[in-house]
């Protein structure tokens, strides 16, 4: 139904933080890609800090997954 396919040349800074602040929404590579662009045209500075930070938004993210998959059962205890 919907076969338009688009070619994006270029982002801004506003969209890149976006991407991160919403990864269920966008492939990992694709994010990555985004970063990478970012550091190449200058909106980025490539350092620890910033990879420092997005690992932290990353593992963040997974805690968050993994806390709401779990599901609690109510399990009797035996005395």
């Amino acid at each position: 139904m919907f076969t338009q396919r688009f070619i994006i040349t270029g982002a801004d800074l506003f969209v890149y933080r976006y991407m991160q602040t919403n990864p269920e929404k966008f492939p990992p590579h694709i994010i990555d890609n985004i970063r990478k662009y970012m550091i190449k045209v200058g909106h980025l500075k490539e350092n620890a800090a910033d990879r420092v930070h997005e690992m932290e938004e990353e593992e963040e993210h997974k805690r968050n997954l993994t806390a709401d998959s779990l599901s609690v059962q109510e399990v009797p205890c035996r005395r």
